[in-house]
């Protein structure tokens, strides 16, 4: 089988940071060729901070991380640090400061000229954040579209409710106008819902069995890291891990059980900014042109507003 070259956009974030271990630990499936950070999970330079002390794990420090936007294209960012610590891995017992470098390059940058270096359909994008990055970059330069192969993204929920609000899921809810960008591009989408998620269950006996293994991937895999009162809550019933399987392509195509490569129209804003908007039909046609009209604007700001997340660890 030949490696399908891959680019992870990520927040981590405890549950992006099962999936990137996951995905360094296949290279006969997927050639990683970096890893790109969004503010999300946690604000930016944590993220960022976090991939690289992945990497370290997974003895690949020589893999190029890159810090990019550090919020929402036009809402403010809220963090789920609640879930994952102040940190966004808190308990995780890994090095604060990690013995690899930050690249100085903006990751939509470095996905923009790797898309347009590639042959057509050549890369494949997995998203496990909130779009921002992908967003910006399809607006940057839009010819990357015909050198995506697809967009395998963990964000929305078809069947159940959201992780958020009663109908609102986290990543998409955090930048719905980055959203709205990606499903409009015309590039083949992966989905990963909550609805499919959600059924990859951790147990403490799965837990015991891998940290069985014996090595620092598998004890640190193992290792409960969630804040006290999800611990106390998950002893109770099966959690669930929200993004380990994202990054492989074909296994998400199998489990959504559909791709679309059709350019659809998509929604504005999440299920819970509809819910919010829904008397205020001027406020969602207020949105809409926005984002249609001045994405230029939006990217220049989100430049200057991350340069300093960029750079601080």
């Amino acid at each position: 089988m030949i490696p399908r070259p891959v680019i992870i956009d990520c927040d981590p974030g405890q549950d992006d940071a099962i999936a990137l271990l996951i995905a360094l630990a296949s290279p006969e499936a997927l050639q990683v060729l970096g890893v790109t950070c969004v503010g999300g999970n946690a604000p930016l330079n944590r993220t960022q901070t976090n991939a690289r002390r992945i990497c370290v794990l997974a003895n690949r420090a020589d893999l190029p991380v890159f810090a990019g936007c550090a919020g929402p294209l036009l809402r403010v960012l809220t963090t789920a640090q609640a879930v994952h610590g102040e940190s966004g891995m808190d308990g995780s017992g890994l090095p604060d400061a990690p013995a690899m470098p930050l690249q100085e390059r903006h990751a939509v940058d470095f996905i923009v000229d790797t898309c347009l270096a590639a042959a057509d359909r050549g890369i494949t994008l997995c998203v496990l954040g909130p779009m921002t990055n992908i967003a910006v970059a399809l607006t940057k330069a839009p010819d990357i579209a015909a050198k995506i192969r697809g967009i395998v993204f963990m964000g929305g929920v078809v069947h159940g409710p959201g992780n958020v609000t009663p109908s609102a899921e986290f990543n998409i809810f955090t930048d719905p106008h980055a959203a709205r960008i990606v499903f409009a591009c015309g590039v083949p989408l992966v989905m990963f819902g909550l609805d499919v998620t959600h059924k990859v269950i951790t147990t403490p006996a799965r837990l015991d069995a891998i940290a069985a293994i014996g090595t620092p991937v598998a004890a640190a895999a193992a290792t409960p890291r969630s804040p006290a009162r999800f611990r106390a809550r998950s002893t109770r019933r099966p959690a669930a891990r929200s993004t380990p399987a994202a990054p492989r392509p074909r296994i998400a195509a199998a489990r959504c059980g559909r791709s679309s490569s059709r350019s659809r129209p998509a929604p504005i804003i999440s299920s819970l900014a509809r819910w919010r908007h829904r008397d205020d039909p001027l406020r969602r046609r207020a949105d809409r042109r926005i984002v249609d009209r001045h994405r230029g604007d939006v990217v220049r700001g989100l430049w200057a507003d991350g340069a300093d997340a960029r750079r601080s660890d």
